[in-house]
């Protein structure tokens, strides 16, 4: 059976089921359409029944740091990014029920301990670095993400900077 939610308002680009409180937690991408209310993190019942919770607002930590890349000939291109937008687009929850996001605009990973549990969810910025930004084509720094719980570390795929990195969490 097909149940949807609309949004005509605002991009999503990613969402996440987590077990613990049985709700799809959605990255909502506002910034990007000048919606007032910005990009954030939602929530909603999985069944899609009742109301779309905002949960958090996603911080703007500023630019990354300037990036140099190297050209075929040899000549080099300095990156500069601004800071205008954010664009939350892939999420994982760890076994604790923690939520982790990243944010290719911005050149961010964000993480939301404890998320269903949390009265006033408090957001910590665990990564923001160039390399994690997009500055071209693909349109897409951080974006998928995966955790190995065992090691404790968290995958992150950057399309357009062709490269995957690893931060360790603990």
């Amino acid at each position: 059976m097909l149940a949807q939610i609309d949004f005509s308002t605002s991009p999503l680009l990613g969402l996440a089921f987590n077990p613990a409180d049985k709700k799809v937690y959605i990255c909502n991408t506002g910034d990007l359409v000048g919606d007032t209310l910005g990009s954030r993190i939602q929530r909603v019942d999985a069944e899609f029944e009742g109301e779309v919770e905002d949960v958090i607002a996603v911080p703007h930590p500023g630019a990354p740091g300037e990036r140099t890349v190297v050209n075929p000939d040899i000549s080099e291109d300095k990156i500069v990014f601004g800071n205008y937008a954010a664009a939350p687009n892939a999420m994982v929850f760890d076994s604790a029920g923690n939520l982790y996001f990243s944010d290719s605009f911005q050149g961010a990973i964000f993480e939301i301990e404890n998320v269903a549990n949390a009265e006033i969810p408090e957001i910590k910025t665990i990564a923001h670095d160039s390399l994690l930004a997009t500055a071209g084509f693909p349109p897409f720094g951080a974006n998928g993400l995966a955790i190995d719980e065992e090691s404790n570390i968290l995958y992150i795929a950057c399309p357009f900077g062709k490269h995957a990195q690893r931060i360790f969490l603990g």
